[in-house]
Formats: structure tokens, C-alpha cells, sequence
């Protein structure tokens, strides 16, 4: 027998620019079952960047975190009644 589970996926990158040059400080990353819960996760890349703009940084990843709750309440992720 095939189970078939579907989720949406999504990724984020928190990228700034310093000397004019783009630099990614962090990557973020998710899944949304349909009807369960999301799976959020980040890892930081640059250390150095993180720590002098961290401020920034945060705030991407509230945004990020934001984005992935709205998601939730949309019919690609709501379980079929």
C-alpha cells in the first residue's frame, strides 16, 4: 500500500550587502503538512555578519516566520474536511 503525504516547502535566505558586494548571513527553511504543524528551521552562515547586524537579522526571521503562519491558513496546507 502507498501512503502519499503532501507539504509545502519553502526556503529563505537573509542576505545583506556590505561594501556593495550581497552577502548571505543566514538560510531559513520550512515544511507545512497539510493539516500539521510546520518544521521551521535557520542556520547562520556568517557569524560575524550575524553578530554586527543582528538586529537585521532577526527581524528576517520573524518575517520568515510570519510568511510560514499566514501559509497555514491557506487551502494548500488546511486538511480536507
Amino acid at each position: 500500500m502507498v501512503k502519499l503525504n503532501k507539504q509545502v516547502s519553502v526556503t529563505g535566505a537573509c542576505v545583506l550587502t556590505v561594501d556593495g558586494k550581497e552577502e548571505q548571513v543566514a538560510y531559513m527553511n520550512a515544511s507545512i503538512p497539510v493539516g500539521g504543524a510546520p518544521n521551521i528551521s535557520r542556520a547562520i552562515q556568517n557569524v560575524e555578519l550575524f553578530n554586527t547586524n543582528k538586529e537585521e537579522v532577526l527581524k528576517d526571521f520573524a518575517a520568515f516566520d510570519e510568511y510560514i503562519y499566514s501559509l497555514m491558513e491557506t487551502e494548500e496546507t488546511k486538511t480536507a474536511e
